[in-house]
């Protein structure tokens, strides 16, 4: 399983860029977490630079990768992340609190078939 973890804005260098770094934290933190419960998860953000987002979308189904987890700027204030699943490449909105579980549920009933 790999969990796909997709920083949604390009990177830039900004000298009053506090967004991007706490965005940077986010996602890191995110990162963390997911290793801690044993989750593969890759910190693709830096492969966004030049592709759409259905272009990335595309390129990491090819890859096998099941879920796209991104963070964008309103992830900073509503704490809502968008959540792509591979198989049936359906959208979902879910807090950022919830998204750990989500995926430990999908590696739990995947482990019982």
């Amino acid at each position: 399983m790999l969990a796909y973890l997709f920083n949604s804005l390009q990177l830039l260098k900004k000298t009053d860029s506090k967004q991007k770094l706490h965005q940077r934290t986010v996602c890191e933190g995110l990162l963390q977490e997911f290793l801690e419960v044993g989750i593969s998860t890759w910190p693709g953000y830096l492969d966004t630079m030049s592709l759409s987002l259905e272009n990335l979308h595309t390129k990491y189904d090819e890859m096998g990768v099941l879920f796209t987890v991104v963070v964008s700027e309103s992830t900073l204030k509503s704490g809502l992340l968008l959540v792509r699943n591979r198989d049936t490449t359906i959208r979902e909105t879910m807090h950022i609190s919830e998204i750990k579980c989500y995926l430990l549920k999908y590696i739990s009933a995947s482990d019982s078939i």
